[in-house]
């Protein structure tokens, strides 16, 4: 048993291990898949987060169309209470009315509305006529700030 000759074996070489890296075109698409699924997520949630702000942006924008200042600011009003009713929930919200919706607006976003332009607002859906002209740019700019700012808590 000891007189075995090898020398026929000569030419074989046992393998090293396989490197682990680079890596197989298999690992680089499954890479590849789950940084797109990332992706394909962080962009889903932005939307998600950001789609209540794009949707009251552009019923302000619709509203800002209304030939007369009291429609502007009836509609307004209206909105407003809808967002504050999707961020601080119907049974916070909706009792508001006059005095207590306006210091809710107050409030709220502290620096954004002027008392008198808070009031104009909170009473809004109860006036027949208005008495003043209001500067809609003005009110439009400053009810977007407001949304933005509801919206982001």
């Amino acid at each position: 048993m000891n007189n075995i000759d090898l020398t026929p074996l000569k030419d074989i070489h046992i393998m090293s291990e396989p490197s682990w890296w680079p890596l197989a075109y298999g690992w680089w698409l499954i890479l590849f898949i789950i940084a797109v699924i990332c992706i394909v997520y962080c962009c889903l949630h932005h939307w998600w987060n950001n789609r209540p702000i794009i949707y009251a942006q552009k019923e302000l924008k619709r509203i800002e169309g209304l030939s007369k200042d009291l429609d502007f600011l009836h509609a307004s009003s209206d909105l407003m209470k809808r967002v504050a009713i999707l961020v601080f929930g119907r049974e916070k919200i909706a009792p508001l009315t006059e005095d207590k919706w306006q210091s809710f607006l107050l409030k709220s976003a502290p620096k954004i509305f002027t008392s008198h332009q808070a009031k104009l607002i909170a009473f809004s859906p109860y006036l027949t006529k208005l008495n003043t002209h209001i500067d809609r740019p003005v009110f439009s700019k400053l009810i977007r700030k407001w949304i933005q700012e509801i919206l982001k808590k």
